[in-house]
């Protein structure tokens, strides 16, 4: 079930620049009401789907859509951003077109989370391994993820040393196709860890900063309710546009840890592994499937709950979905 991103035509007739949005022309000499002076962010439902810099002078403020958002990429670069709650998910990806045209595309995929209940279900195998859904994205990993982890945003129920383990676990449960359904890997790359460092992933709040060129993880402040942020950029060409980098931001102030989720002294704390297969799964390239419908795959838009370890493997369409793009 691929997800495929909705164009509007951007017409050039003369100096006149018409763009179509709701079966209405917007002149290239208006602005978009969304995109006016005294708004510090760009809300992404006022955009047309297609538009130019000339009916929204973007700059460095950041397009929003509900819970994130982010800067825009340079021309011919794209960004997928990802919020990954407690209740579900907030998604969009915003193309920058060479020819300067800027498409978004909005997600939704995860929206049926939004009325969760907070009543967590354990994820079953036997339903995972026979589930076949899938949703992959128009960009894949094309060389290995070689990314870094901040050692200092530890936070304090963890030791550096089980959040290293448990973040290099998740990466490798995509990049491997850990899976309970006897399918096999076909992702010919990784997610090499080379070590420390001192910047932080590139998100402000829930929001993509533009990309420092490194893949780093980090641990830090995000809203109460919001468990990670996943900015995934990406060059834009013919075929599956290939990643250049992908951050991934925990939440350090709001959310408790723990790489044991199944000890007797488990309480109220998400198991770090399984957030970072949810997330990793974004880096390379899947999108999210209806939680009402394949609840019980990792890449549903809902985490199944504290001290819950079940994310860690994949089902079967989460590895089907990883195996047909690589």
């Amino acid at each position: 079930m691929v997800r495929t991103l909705m164009l509007g035509v951007a017409v050039a007739i003369g100096s006149l620049a018409v763009l179509v949005y709701a079966g209405l022309p917007v002149q290239a000499s208006d602005t978009v009401v969304a995109c006016g002076k005294d708004n510090t962010a760009i809300v992404a439902s006022g955009l047309p789907s297609t538009f130019g810099t000339d009916t929204c002078p973007v700059g460095d403020r950041p397009i929003v859509d509900g819970g994130v958002g982010s800067v825009l990429p340079a021309p011919g670069e794209g960004v997928y951003a990802e919020a990954l709650t407690t209740s579900g998910v907030e998604d969009m990806m915003i193309i920058h077109q060479k020819d300067g045209s800027i498409e978004i595309d909005r997600g939704g995929i995860g929206d049926d989370s939004a009325a969760a209940t907070g009543d967590y279900t354990a994820q079953s195998t036997s339903k995972a391994c026979g589930d076949r859904a899938y949703n992959n994205v128009g960009y894949r990993v094309s060389s290995p993820l070689k990314f870094y982890y901040n050692l200092r945003s530890t936070p304090s129920e963890l030791s550096r040393s089980s959040a290293v383990r448990g973040i290099r676990r998740g990466g490798s449960n995509i990049a491997n196709v850990r899976n309970p359904c006897r399918i096999g890997d076909k992702v010919p790359v990784g997610v090499p860890y080379l070590g420390n460092t001192r910047a932080g992933a590139n998100v402000s709040r829930t929001n993509c900063t533009r990309s420092d060129g490194k893949n780093v993880t980090s641990f830090g402040k995000l809203p109460r309710g919001t468990l990670g942020v996943t900015c995934t950029f990406f060059k834009v060409q013919k075929g599956y546009n290939p990643v250049t980098t992908s951050d991934l931001k925990i939440n350090k102030t709001s959310a408790n840890w723990t790489t044991n989720p199944g000890s007797k002294s488990c309480k109220r704390k998400f198991d770090l592994e399984s957030v970072v297969t949810h997330e990793r799964g974004h880096s390379f390239g899947l999108g999210h499937v209806s939680e009402r419908r394949h609840g019980d795959l990792t890449m549903s838009p809902q985490i199944n709950g504290p001290c819950e370890a079940s994310e860690r493997t994949l089902g079967k369409g989460d590895a089907i979905g990883l195996d047909r793009k690589y």
